[in-house]
């Protein structure tokens, strides 16, 4: 009795698996970069707090002591926070334009 014999099923490149494997992998890296843009807010947010307490201790320090330095490192502290504020809302705005770009092919005269 004579076999038959299975031939390679012919890949289309259009088929609905590998659209599917295109999505995943797309979804997969707009999670990557979600990530790593959580990550960077997230140690933004972190160093900002790190200065806003350092800037409570020398607070501290120049009601008890009228110390000199303190106000010095607490002008330092309020220079380098409105630094850190104008970096993340610079950052903000680039995102946010990037993001919200609009997409003309499917809009219809008025």
């Amino acid at each position: 009795m004579a076999q038959k014999t299975t031939r390679p099923a012919k890949i289309d490149p259009d088929s609905a698996e590998e659209k599917s494997a295109a999505k995943k992998k797309d979804g997969k890296l707009a999670r990557l970069k979600a990530n790593g843009t959580q990550a960077e807010l997230m140690r933004m947010t972190l160093k900002a707090c790190l200065i806003a307490r350092d800037a409570t201790f020398n607070v501290q320090d120049l009601l008890t002591n009228s110390s000199r330095m303190a106000f010095l490192a607490i002008r330092d502290c309020e220079k380098e926070l409105t630094r850190s504020s104008a970096r993340s809302m610079s950052s903000f705005r680039a995102r946010l334009r990037v993001s919200t770009r609009p997409e003309h092919d499917n809009c219809s005269p008025a």
